[in-house]
């Protein structure tokens, strides 16, 4: 009875939580965004213009 009830739990290492695959995550994505920021930085700005040409009707104003 009392074996069931006071199990304990093994302590996990620094890098085995979700909180450590939570931070590799954002520091993989910070990297990636630091590495093709020009590159995303184009496109992005490519693509709000052209969609802003898209819906920037004469007549509206």
């Amino acid at each position: 009875m009392w074996g069931i009830a006071m199990q304990n739990r093994q302590s996990q290492g620094a890098w085995e939580g979700e909180q450590a695959q939570m931070l590799l995550a954002l520091c993989a994505a910070v990297l990636l965004c630091w590495m093709f920021f020009d590159i995303f930085v184009y496109w992005t700005t490519w693509t709000l213009y052209w969609l802003w040409k898209m819906v920037d009707f004469p007549f509206i104003h």
